[in-house]
């Protein structure tokens, strides 16, 4: 197994009113905490194990609603991480170049008029 990276700083990063957790790694990579991508599409968390995200979409954007609106870069594979934190937690999150993408993701899907209520 690979050595997770050690997070170097930890903070919230405020969206709106919503106060997102996250944290930089030691080379460099932006983080936000998979509970801090929930929170901000105020979205309550569904039971997947860790190794599930690996291979299949996170539930946050598995909608198959959402399928259509999803890019390649969201499809990769590698935008889930595994990591240290600064107390020395395992952590899991989501490199943070993904938030604006996940925003593009509902706004399509909003302007065709398939986003569900839920």
């Amino acid at each position: 197994m690979d050595e997770l990276l050690r997070a170097t700083h930890q903070g919230a990063l405020k969206i709106g009113e919503r106060e997102l957790t996250c944290a930089v790694l030691e080379n460099g990579t932006r983080i936000l905490t998979s509970t801090a991508i929930f929170k901000a599409f105020g979205r309550p968390r569904k039971g997947k194990g860790k190794e599930i995200y690996r291979t299949e979409m996170p539930s946050f954007i598995d909608a198959k609603n959402l399928n259509p609106f999803i890019g390649n870069e969201l499809r990769d594979g590698t935008i889930f991480l595994e990591y240290i934190s600064i107390s020395g937690k395992q952590m899991t999150g989501y490199k943070a170049e993904i938030l604006p993408l996940i925003c593009d993701v509902y706004l399509s899907a909003r302007e065709a008029g398939v986003l569900t209520p839920r």
